[in-house]
């Protein structure tokens, strides 16, 4: 079972060279403390120039990669090079985020998910959609990973209300719940945002898999707006905790 945690920080050409260096050094301190906290895969984004040592201090930890392209050469140099540099040291890739914004067809996304598989027949497929759009994505890659970021604007019970249908109609393709552990920093209505608690977290979670996800892929360590999970002590050691939870019964990474 993918047990897992986004880590969303890019290098940007618009950045300095001082910057981009910082951005790529962070982020392997933080494989680092993943690592440590019990976590079997990171999702981030990679290019041609940092995947070959990320990848290599990730398989030594253990850590599966699930690498969004981040390389001006596109998705398919990417899944060509890493497939050579170092076979079997990723675990699949992010053909599409966010699929529901219209920016891809239904047809589109397939077809790049089946040139991946063209290249790299063992990595796994990705893409990944909010929970009031991804049934209508199923079917198109190897795994479906369904965003459910509903603190503080919507009800928690969605966790299992808005993934059980989108479960039942992926049938036998794997779904991986986003599950919601950053704060949106914004006011709608009269409602201000904050961070889940970490009894949320951890509903979340297991309400996720008791509607029949494969995997829970935290969103996220960090991002482009400052957020650092693990600045929030509690959440972050509900998030790990559930981890270790899953792992003392039984679940490990994989189908």
């Amino acid at each position: 079972m993918i047990l897992g945690i986004y880590h969303s920080t890019h290098e940007h050409s618009g950045n300095t060279a001082e910057v981009n260096a910082a951005i790529t050094a962070q982020r392997l301190r933080d494989l680092e403390t993943i690592a440590r906290a019990g976590f079997n895969t990171i999702a981030c984004p990679l290019n041609l120039q940092n995947a070959p040592a990320f990848l290599k201090r990730a398989g030594e930890l253990g850590v599966g990669v699930l690498v969004e392209n981040n390389d001006p050469q596109g998705l398919m140099a990417m899944v060509t090079s890493l497939k050579y540099y170092s076979p079997g040291a990723v675990l699949g890739y992010q053909v599409v985020d966010d699929a529901d914004n219209g920016k891809y067809t239904a047809a589109q996304i397939k077809a790049m998910s089946a040139q991946v598989k063209a290249i790299d027949p063992e990595a796994l497929t990705y893409i990944s959609a909010g929970s009031g759009k991804a049934i209508y994505f199923t079917g198109l890659s190897d795994a479906l990973g369904v965003q459910e970021y509903p603190i503080p604007f919507e009800p928690i019970s969605r966790a299992y209300t808005a993934i059980k249908p989108i479960v039942d109609r992926a049938g036998m393709q794997p779904v991986i719940v986003n599950a919601q552990a950053f704060d949106w920093k914004r006011t709608i209505g009269t409602v201000v945002s904050r961070p889940p608690t970490p009894a949320e977290v951890q509903q979340m979670a297991y309400s996720s898999i008791g509607a029949g996800v494969k995997g829970v892929l935290f969103y996220c360590f960090t991002d482009s707006s400052g957020w650092r999970l693990s600045d929030d002590l509690p959440l972050w050691r509900e998030c790990s905790m559930v981890v270790k939870e899953l792992k003392a019964v039984g679940l490990r990474r994989g189908w």
